[in-house]
Formats: C-alpha cells, structure tokens, sequence
C-alpha cells in the first residue's frame, strides 16, 4: 500500500513535466502574505515566456506530509489569492501551476514551501523625504503588521545613466518610525529606491523596489517673479501678469510645482489658491491694490516665499460730480454683488494699499457714507467693485476720495521763498500744504503781492510778477483755501535790486573817489619815504677845489658825471725823474681807461685808514722825516671817473735851477664840477693841510 503511493507520487510529479511543444511552462509559483499577521490571505504569482494566449492556469498544493492534494483555477490570470482559511498554515507544502490549452498542458516545477513563514512586504512607500547640506533624510510607511525590517536603499547621482548604484543596509524597530539617512555630496541631485523584507520569519522575501525617489537640490532662493499689468480697454479693471525662471538643473529634478496665493475680490476673507507646474500665470484684478504670494516645491522641499504688491491706480485728487448717484438707478440684483473698499489716507498720494483696509458689502447702499464709518476733516479713499454672478472677471465701477466733513486749511503752506530775482521782476515758490493739514478739497491758493491779490490754482506753486519798482520793498503773502475758506498766510518781505544802469554810474563815481583818495596818500607819503631814504644812504664827500684859470686849450670839457671819493693829498719832495715818472703813469691810466673794482677801492680805503692811523700814532719827527723822504707830492688819480679821459700837460725839466727849484714844490690837483682838470705847483713854503 505504501509502494502503491509512493509510485501515484512520483508519476503525479513527473506527469506536469509532459505537455505540447507550443506549451512555455510557466516559472515556478511564489506565495506569500503582505505581513506577518495571521489573518492575511496569501498571494501566489507567477511568469510566462512565449506567446501563451488562451492558456488557463490551474494552481496545485500538495501536503507532504499526508499527500493530499489542492487545485485552484486562476484562468487566465498570473496570480491566485488563496485564503487563510482554505490552507494549511504550518505544514510544508509544494507548489506548483499548469497551463491547459485543449490538448496541450505544461507545468511549472514544484517548489516547497511553509505558508505562516512566506512573507513579502509591499514596495516601500516614501511618506517624508528631505535634504540638508550632505544629509538625505527619508521615512517610510510602515508595514501592515506595524514591525521592524531590514531596509536597502540605493542611489546614484541623477543625469548620468552609467552612474553606480550605491547600496546602504539598515535596520528598524518594531512599533517605531521607519526613517533613514544617506550622505550625499551637496552640488548633485540623486535618484533613490528602497526595499525591504520581514525580520524573524524564515522564508521572508524582499520587497520590489519602490518608485524611484528624487532627491534634487534644495530650493534656497524664492522664485525671482516679473510681473506686469495690462489695463482693459474699458478702464474697469486690468490683467495681472506673472511670470518667474525655473530653478537650476540640479533643483528641478523631479519636477517642481509652483503654489499661487491670491485676492482677485477685496471683500472675500480668504485667499485663493493655485498649483501650477508652468512658469507663467495671469490673473484678473480690480483697479485696487493686490497681493500675490508664490513658492515653489521639489522633491527636496519647499522654498521661500515671494510676495508681490501690486499698487492700485493713481489716486484721483477731486472726486467726479456723479459720484453720489452713480448707483441710484442700478437694480437691487447688481447691488447684491458690490463689494465696497476704503481706507485713510495718510499723506493723500500714495498708491500703494496700507495695511489697514475696511470692505463691506451692502446689498442696498448707494452711497459711501451709508456704508463707511468716516472721521471729521480727514480725507478717504474708496472704491465700488463689482462680479458676474458667476464670481469672476471682478472690475472697479467708482473710486474717488472723500470728506465726511470738511473745514478751512489748517497750516499754513511751506517754505515761501523767491527763487529768482531782478530789478523789474521776481519769481516766488512754496510747498503745498500737506493733505492730512487740508481737512478739506484744496480749491486754490491766495497771493498777494503788498495788497494785490490773485487766485492761483490749486495745483501751481510757483508765480512769477512783472513789472515791479527797482529798490523798492515788497510784501508778499499765499494761503491755502477750500470751499470752507482762507487757511492761515506764509508772509515773506523783499527787496528788489537796483536798476543796473544806476548802479554803472554810481560805480564809476565810487571807484574816481578812491582813485583820488589813493593818490592823495601816495603823494603824503612820498616825503616821508624820501626822508627815510636819505638818512639810510651814506654822507657824499665834497672836495676843496681850489680856483683856477680855466684854459679850454689844455683841458677837455666833458659832460658833467661825477662820483666823489676820499682824496688824500700827501706833500713829497720831487725830483724831475719821479715826477716824470708819475704824471707818466697817471697818463697810462687815463689811457686805458680801466675801471678799479669794488674790491679794489675797497683795499685802498682800508690800506689809507692804517696809514692815517699810523701816522697819527706816530711822533712829529717821525713826520717830519717821513715828509722829507717823500718830499715830492704824487698826483692822486680818481679811479672810478669813468669813461673820462684827463690830458696831464707834462713837466719838462730844462736846467739844474729849474729843478732844484720845484724839489721844494707842492703839486696839487685842480678840479672843476667835480672833475680833474690841471695841476698846480705851489712852492713848499706855501704848503697847506692835506684835505
């Protein structure tokens, strides 16, 4: 009997191993459950080859303990759930599928196999993925059994396909969140895929791998927005359009989305939203200010923020006439639809939305003062907007400024002053009046000019007057007015300059009288000067010139020049030979005309003062001997009359009395305005003082 099974066993193993040629046997067939609990039902999978259209499969399960048999038709499909309650749990089974098609049959080969202990966990799915510096950081989902596994994680840099895949092993804890960490060069995008199998179960198979991850570089910078505003053809309302670069290669792996935030309707509380992967968007907006917020969003995280505030249109300064019945014959269904939007203005011109903005909607109101809570004297600024019943294309009906109550200015305006000036005209500027100091519409200024008065517009702050008296003063006033009154006046007081053709004729006579003055105390002090010049100057000398016969014969006039010098006359007693031998000499320089130096002169004055202070030191013998030795007087030659030629008769000696009749004689030198003119021989009893 045991023979007999053990034989229905083997051919019951080796028949599904026959079938047709045209039959591709199937792979063998892997079972397993999602998780280790008990209650889950099994799956159980297989693979074709080839072209096995119309094929049926049919999944077997044998005991081997006891050899019972199961079978499962799949049909046509490559899988077969089995459920938990139809098997047996904690037996070895084998498994094996067979394909049918009319006649021909094949079957996979057997594999063996222990249900509780046939676990696969579904691919991993990445619930939380982020990037720092060097760091990925990822959380997986847990299991269904909520137990810890055994995790494998690849990665390889992104935009290079031969790239290595890197391979990092970890492990998690039961009951606790599935999270890891790679290092990660910080300039490269990644591409990353885990998987993971069961921990403490013997036939536990790994997962498939999860969808690839990608792991791109942070966003550090928010989106660098342009923007620009088109306003419609009916001035109503205006297209805002947005546009921004996409982030770098390395940030934009793994697609980036773009998330907008914005107000198209100033009465609506909360924001809209919008997510969009394109870069560009446009917006439909009301002639009030608007916001919009962008950021983008990768794999890796979110970026910045980027807000823009669009500035509303220019202000109006005066509020249209129909502005308080614009509304009074619209029908109560478009009033429904108006949303009303003002706020305070703090310095009347801006344009950009403050924070503080008030909206309403009124169903019923016609009129801003029926909706706004307004103060006294303080201007506002609104605006009326309406929608299409279908809550889009918002468009501004009205805006305008506002008073609730208005009064007189109250300051006055600023900084008067002239900026240009002449003798017959001059031009005066001042600031206007700041509008939170108005307390009403500005309607015009008031200037007067010394009691002469005029309106300027509202909007001139400069005024030029004609025609005015030279040297003459002039008072001049401007005060803001409103339909309430006259604010208070800036004074100023001027004077214009003088007629440029008085003012040549009396610089003429200025500049005379000064001439004259400066002339008058030059002439003052000339005497003085020449005072002060004289007694710096040296004394002149004045010779003794005796008088002689003058003979135009023996002397040449020449034209008076003259310099004087310190003559000394010495008395020495003469022989012809000496005397000849002087007058000779004296000739020679005449001749040649040679000028003495400075120098010169200098050495002979100072070789004469120690002579003099020789001889007065000496004794009257000594004197009277040395007059004797030098008992023939020399000619003493003026060296610095120059350019002067002196003809010197000559002295001839003839007999022995003549001669020892002028060795006792004196010769003199005979001058004449100053100049030399003769010599004159004295006999020695005549002799007088040297000069």
């Amino acid at each position: 009997m045991g023979l007999c099974v053990l034989l229905c066993v083997l051919l019951s193993a080796v028949s599904p191993l026959r079938g047709d040629s045209s039959c591709s046997a199937p792979s063998c067939p892997v079972c397993y459950k999602p998780s280790r609990r008990a209650d889950e039902d099994f799956t159980c999978q297989w693979t074709t080859e080839g072209d096995m259209t119309g094929f049926t499969y049919t999944l077997y399960l044998r005991n081997e303990t006891n050899g019972i048999f199961q079978n499962f038709n799949a049909s046509k499909e490559l899988s077969y759930i089995l459920t938990f309650e139809s098997v047996s749990l904690d037996i070895q089974l084998q498994v094996w599928v067979s394909a049918h098609r009319g006649h021909s049959s094949c079957s996979s080969a057997p594999t063996s196999v222990r249900l509780d202990q046939a676990v696969k966990y579904p691919a991993p799915h990445v619930k939380k993925k982020t990037r720092g510096n060097e760091l990925l950081s990822l959380e997986c989902q847990k299991p269904g059994d909520n137990r810890g596994a055994y995790y494998e994680i690849r990665y390889r840099k992104t935009g290079d396909v031969s790239s290595a895949w890197s391979y990092k092993n970890s492990t998690t804890e039961d009951y606790k969140p599935d999270l890891f960490q790679v290092s990660v060069l910080r300039e490269a995008a990644y591409e990353v895929q885990v998987r993971r199998r069961a921990k403490g179960v013997r036939h536990a198979q790994w997962s498939d791998w999860s969808a690839p991850i990608y792991m791109p570089l942070k966003l550090d910078k928010p989106p660098a927005v342009k923007w620009d505003v088109e306003l419609k053809k009916d001035k109503t309302a205006r297209t805002l359009k947005l546009s921004w670069e996409p982030p770098s290669a390395g940030a934009s792996v793994g697609g980036v989305l773009y998330h907008l935030s914005f107000v198209t309707w100033p009465c609506d509380t909360q924001p809209s939203t919008l997510t969009i992967s394109n870069t560009e968007h446009s917006i439909p907006i009301t002639l009030s200010a608007a916001r919009v917020t962008i950021y983008a969003n990768n794999s890796a995280g979110l970026s910045p923020s980027q807000t823009i505030t669009v500035p509303p249109v220019p202000h109006l300064t005066v509020c249209p006439p129909e502005s308080t019945t614009f509304l009074k014959k619209e029908s109560v269904k478009k009033l429904k639809r108006l949303c009303w939007e003002w706020y305070r203005l703090g310095d009347g011109q801006t344009s950009v939305r403050p924070a503080e903005v008030k909206s309403a909607t009124q169903r019923t109101a016609t009129n801003i003062t029926e909706v706004a809570v307004m103060e006294d004297y303080v201007r506002y600024y609104y605006f009326v907007h309406l929608r299409a019943s279908s809550k889009r294309n918002p468009h501004t009906l009205h805006r305008c400024p506002v008073y609730k109550t208005e009064s007189t200015p109250k300051v006055k305006p600023g900084n008067l002053t002239v900026v240009n000036m002449s003798y017959s005209w001059l031009e005066v500027c001042w600031q206007p009046i700041p509008v939170p100091e108005l307390r009403g519409f500005l309607t015009h200024y008031q200037l007067c000019l010394s009691g002469d008065c005029e309106n300027v517009p509202e909007n001139q702050t400069c005024k030029t007057f004609q025609h005015l008296t030279p040297a003459t003063e002039y008072n001049i006033s401007v005060a803001g007015a409103t339909s309430q009154g006259l604010g208070p006046p800036a004074t100023e007081t001027i004077w214009t300059s003088e007629d440029p053709t008085t003012q040549t004729g009396t610089l003429k006579k200025w500049i005379i009288t000064i001439a004259c003055l400066v002339c008058l105390c030059l002439l003052a002090a000339c005497p003085l000067v020449c005072i002060r010049l004289r007694n710096k100057l040296p004394a002149v000398p004045k010779p003794v010139i005796a008088s002689v016969q003058y003979s135009p014969n023996t002397q040449e006039v020449h034209p008076p020049k003259e310099e004087v010098h310190v003559v000394t006359l010495e008395c020495v007693q003469k022989t012809p030979e000496t005397l000849c031998v002087k007058l000779e000499e004296g000739r020679r320089l005449l001749r040649e005309g040679g000028d003495v130096g400075e120098e010169e002169q200098e050495e002979e004055e100072e070789e004469e003062e120690e002579e003099e202070e020789e001889e007065g030191m000496g004794t009257d013998e000594e004197q009277d001997e040395m007059t004797i030795e030098t008992n023939e007087c020399n000619i003493p030659l003026n060296p610095n009359y120059k350019c002067q030629t002196l003809r010197i008769p000559e002295v001839t000696v003839t007999t022995e009395g003549t001669l020892r009749e002028m060795e006792c004689d004196v010769t003199s030198p005979v001058y004449k305005n100053g100049l030399f003119f003769d010599v004159k021989v004295e006999p020695c009893e005549n002799m007088g003082t040297s000069l």
